[in-house]
């Protein structure tokens, strides 16, 4: 959704053209920490971070049963410490999961639809236990460090998809609840283009998306000009402008494969009197699969293209984690390792990996790794790599850093000679061992921009099952929503 307001060219042009920069609209002052709303906790609780565990452990037993599994506790064990290290910086990320999960909550009692997860938030089992999101991480591989590197000091970032109609609610709520002086919406900015001589860089108009909402724990009044439009709060600095302002970004997103999933749930229970409900689906609906493996999904996220309708009819997904892979690997660049995932799927090519320590990491794509958390987790595993290293290891490879992939080389291929049990069969063998750990390294940078963030993949493949459940068995309802 889009706004405009539009401004005075004449008069922004009057007080000179570096005025009416971006730049010009914040002064460069060194970046505030940030500051969250202090989310309000009910009495018996000693802090945030106490009540966060509290609720993290509750909704657990409600995902994994109680008692918990040993690897649940160790996993949220991992992740609360890591959010209590942030809040003993003054982060207080305790009240940012605080906040999504209180207004996710509030979506759901409001009939709103939303969505299982976006982004590296798919990663978190407490953002899982806490109804956040609606994917298991650990039965899917999905590290809580590609989410939020252990590490490092900064804030979570958490996407909420929910369905278009249902989006002003959750905005009204959120209002609601911290009040008009502390909640706005976050402008952008349109600006002149290059053939404006004279006013190339000024700014054009001034625009908002609803996607971006700041909660702050100051009056906003206090801390940036804020401006009302048709009843909105609307902040007059952009989203870039936030981080030093000391201000929190919340992204809440309005997509149209919920409200198509809300309809036709709608509809079936009006026409049949049953109740769809996802977490009841289990993951290998013989009939929905099969809507994937006949290239059937016109009309599904994501997987309604004709190029990627024809990959899918090559592939046959037969299991989830297949349609995990394909929204990962079909992308612009990549027709050859396509091509290799179809013929390791179908075997027509032996599906191996280089060392039998990569087997379970790879197994679900064939020997071939596509996702950036496969190479996390192997430079953990071979290379003796701390979480928050593989993390750092992850983004210096997609982003090029050469100074930062020199330096990792180095430590990967030592740590899998020091590896006792990288160093079995034939690599107890010194050289044949730095071969194959600098060649491991040197496949990773070579595919680098290729790898795709498993978390988010599985996040938008489950909506697509979803959506492909929808189909399989309520085909009239399905087709009633074009």
């Amino acid at each position: 959704m889009e706004s405009s307001v539009p401004i005075d060219v004449r008069s922004s042009y009057s007080v000179g053209k570096s005025a009416c920069s971006i730049r010009r609209l914040v002064r460069k002052e060194r970046a505030v920490k940030p500051e969250v709303y202090p989310f309000p906790i009910p009495e018996g609780f000693a802090g945030r971070a106490e009540y966060l565990r509290h609720l993290a452990f509750e909704g657990a037993k409600r995902r994994w049963g109680d008692p918990l599994p040993d690897k649940v506790v160790e996993r949220l064990e991992f992740e609360l410490c890591t959010l209590a290290a942030l809040d003993g910086h003054g982060l207080d990320a305790s009240s940012y999961f605080l906040i999504v999960s209180d207004y996710v909550e509030a979506a759901r009692r409001m009939g709103v639809t939303v969505g299982p997860g976006r982004g590296g938030a798919g990663g978190s089992a407490l953002a899982y236990a806490l109804g956040i999101t609606d994917i298991d991480p650990l039965e899917y591989g999905l590290l809580f460090e590609r989410f939020l590197n252990p590490e490092r000091i900064c804030m979570p970032d958490i996407d909420i998809d929910f369905d278009e109609d249902g989006l002003e609610k959750v905005f009204d709520y959120i209002v609601g609840k911290y009040g008009r002086d502390h909640v706005a919406a976050i402008a952008e900015f349109g600006m002149e283009e290059p053939r404006a001589t004279e006013l190339c860089g000024c700014v054009r108009r001034v625009f908002f998306h609803a996607c971006g909402v700041v909660i702050s724990a100051r009056k906003l009044g206090d801390v940036l000009p804020v401006t009302d439009h048709g009843g909105l709060p609307v902040t007059q600095h952009d989203g870039r402008c936030m981080e030093e302002a000391g201000l929190v970004k919340f992204d809440l997103l309005g997509l149209k494969a919920l409200s198509d999933q809300k309809r036709c749930i709608e509809l079936i229970k009006a026409r049949t009197g049953e109740t769809i409900d996802f977490s009841r689906i289990a993951d290998d609906d013989k009939e929905a699969l099969a809507i994937f493996a006949r290239g059937d999904t016109g009309g599904i996220f994501q997987f309604d293209g004709e190029g990627i309708r024809d990959f899918l009819r090559q592939l046959r997904p037969t299991r989830f984690s297949d349609l995990v892979a394909a929204n990962a690997l079909f992308r612009p660049g990549l027709l050859e390792r396509l091509a290799q995932f179809i013929r390791r799927k179908n075997g027509e090519e032996p599906a191996v990996c280089d060392h039998p320590l990569m087997g379970d990491v790879l197994a679900e794509t064939y020997g071939m790794a596509i996702y950036q958390e496969q190479v996390m987790l192997l430079a953990q595993r071979l290379g003796g790599f701390t979480r928050g290293e593989s993390d750092t290891l992850r983004k210096a490879l997609g982003k090029k850093q050469q100074q930062v992939i020199d330096r990792f080389r180095v430590k990967f291929v030592g740590g899998c000679l020091a590896n006792s049990e990288f160093r079995v069969g034939e690599w107890r063998d010194e050289r044949a061992a730095r071969a194959l750990a600098e060649k491991t390294f040197r496949d990773w940078e070579e595919f680098a921009l290729c790898a795709f963030n498993k978390s988010h993949a599985a996040c938008y493949a489950l909506l697509a099952y979803r959506s492909a459940y929808l189909k399989a068995h309520w085909p009239e309802d399905f087709a009633g929503l074009s």
